[in-house]
């Protein structure tokens, strides 16, 4: 909508008025004084209606070239005019004067204001529909030097001849301002010189709508996933982008030095079970991204190096984008590992000497029977006590008996091959399996080896206790073939030890037929214990 089209019949009738002043009147002029100097009526008029004809056809010419000229001008202005309406934003135009000259059906709409109420209009009229006063818009700064905008207003930003901006409308909707996007820039004629300026307002209400709501799902989203009791990691591929707090914890480390890193920059080189840590965690994630979530144990690494255990969760986010995110929940398991370590120590170890209980002892017998029977070996089962032990709980007490029981067990572990058990099985009994033994005097080398750790006394809160022990020995498969009968058998060859004056040894199959079959051994009087104070 552009006004005041009379202008260009205004136009129209200010040139007619100059053909007549320049070409009619000059004519007259010259037809008087042709006819002065021909002397004739006859000359004079012949040559003033040829000057006349002259002028005329000039005249009517100049017009018809003026009137084509002013229709194309007209044509061009409607179809500028029909463009800038068409526009879905709002947006007008003024000139070098500050007078609106384009005030399109968008901006009507936005503000209510009608062209035929602001065309013309000059002095930042334009500002009251959006601001409530007069004051500067962003076409305002069109016309200043960039040095005067920049840093001065922050809300205005520049690009080339530009300059773009955000804000708020208030004046003529109060109750619901109008967040907008405001472009503006110099208009320039032929020869580059700036003849107005034109802005561009786009209404973003609904918009920062959008955002606000998104900001605000953000948000809670956020508390949501800082909140976890449980470390939340997200990835693109094998790397990571995200986490929340409770993960940079775990991991020890700031969220600079964790985005970007990989699962196995966290992870020793190797898994427990052997597994490359790199192999393990891409078919893990590879596997997510087939669309099977994954849950599994894996030993990660503190940044600084330490271990610690932990169950995770992988399952994948695909976006409206199509972009596929893999969420990982990982809970550290390290408090639960120790426990079932203490469970399992409970369960399979003496509380007392930290020694294989009898459960575990079973567990490795039968598996040392089943490798013996396919490997055609032989293997040795012994079992001994302390010496009198009840003297010792009689006359130092049962806490000075649990020390010594302690020592006891200490001593001979250290002795022992790396393969063998040595089990506590009751009381003071004690048994040590021994795998792989070729020969007899295999099994005797380990006794008296047993036997020589006794010679020195056990240390025992503020006593030196001296005690010895008595052993039997039993052998796979000849003195049994399961494991109830050779510890059964290595029982009976302790109590020949015993018969035979104890602090010594004795062979199941060194024992006749009869004294096999005899039950507790035959002297079984208790000497004086013997004790120093330290």
């Amino acid at each position: 909508m552009i006004g005041k089209k009379h202008n260009f019949l205004n136009l129209h009738l200010s040139f007619r008025f100059a053909l007549i002043s320049v070409v009619l009147l000059p004519s007259l002029l010259l037809w008087i004084t042709l006819s002065l100097l021909a002397g004739t009526l006859k000359a004079a008029l012949l040559g003033g209606f040829m000057a006349l004809f002259c002028s005329l056809s000039a005249w009517l010419l100049a017009e018809k070239l003026l009137i084509g000229q002013v229709k194309s001008l007209e044509k061009t202005q409607k179809k500028w005019t029909d463009v800038i309406n068409s526009l879905p934003d709002a947006t007008f135009v003024i000139d070098q004067t500050g007078m609106v000259i384009v005030w399109n059906q968008a901006i009507e709409d936005l503000t209510g204001i009608k062209a035929a109420d602001m065309i013309g209009k000059a002095d930042r009229a334009y500002a009251i529909p959006f601001y409530g006063e007069k004051r500067n818009m962003l076409i305002d700064y069109v016309f200043l030097p960039p040095e005067a905008v920049a840093g001065r207003y922050t809300s205005v930003k520049r690009t080339g001849n530009r300059l773009y901006g955000e804000g708020v409308i208030m004046a003529h909707r109060v109750e619901n301002p109008v967040y907008f996007w405001g472009m503006a820039s110099p208009l320039y004629d032929d020869a580059g010189e700036v003849v107005g300026a034109i802005e561009t307002i786009r209404d973003i209400s609904d918009y920062k709508t959008t955002e606000k709501n998104l900001l605000d799902g953000r948000a809670k989203y956020q508390a949501l996933f800082d909140s976890a009791n449980d470390a939340v990691t997200l990835m693109i591929d094998d790397q990571f982008i995200d986490c929340n707090k409770k993960a940079l914890n775990l991991f020890g480390c700031t969220k600079e030095a964790f985005i970007g890193q990989t699962p196995h920059r966290f992870s020793p080189e190797q898994q427990p079970d052997g597994t490359h840590s790199i192999q393990g965690a891409l078919e893990k994630i590879n596997g997510a991204l087939q669309g099977t979530p994954q849950f599994f144990t894996w030993t990660h690494c503190r940044l600084d190096g330490k271990p610690f255990d932990t169950e995770i969760s992988l399952d994948t986010v695909r976006l409206e984008s199509g972009e596929v995110i893999i969420q990982s929940i990982i809970r550290d398991i390290t408090a639960r590992k120790e426990a079932e370590e203490t469970i399992r120590q409970f369960a399979y170890h003496d509380p007392l000497t930290g020694l294989p209980n009898r459960r575990l002892l079973y567990d490795r017998f039968n598996l040392e029977i089943d490798n013996a029977a396919r490997g055609k070996r032989v293997f040795s089962v012994m079992m001994f006590d302390i010496d009198y032990f009840k003297n010792v709980n009689d006359t130092l007490g049962h806490h000075t008996g649990d020390l010594l029981l302690q020592n006891v067990a200490y001593r001979i572990r250290s002795n022992l091959r790396k393969g063998d058990t040595l089990a506590r099985f009751g009381g003071d009994e004690f048994i040590v399996l021994l795998p792989e033994v070729s020969r007899n005097e295999d099994a005797d080398a380990t006794a008296r080896k047993i036997l020589r750790t006794f010679k020195k006394p056990f240390s025992c809160a503020q006593n030196d206790i001296f005690v010895t022990t008595s052993i039997g020995i039993a052998l796979y498969p000849g003195d049994g073939q399961d494991m109830e009968t050779l510890i059964r058998h290595a029982d009976r060859a302790l109590y020949r030890a015993k018969d035979e004056g104890r602090n010594t040894y004795a062979f199941f199959g060194s024992i006749s037929p009869e004294e096999q079959e005899s039950g507790e051994p035959k002297n079984d009087k208790a000497p004086p214990l013997k004790t120093e104070l330290r």
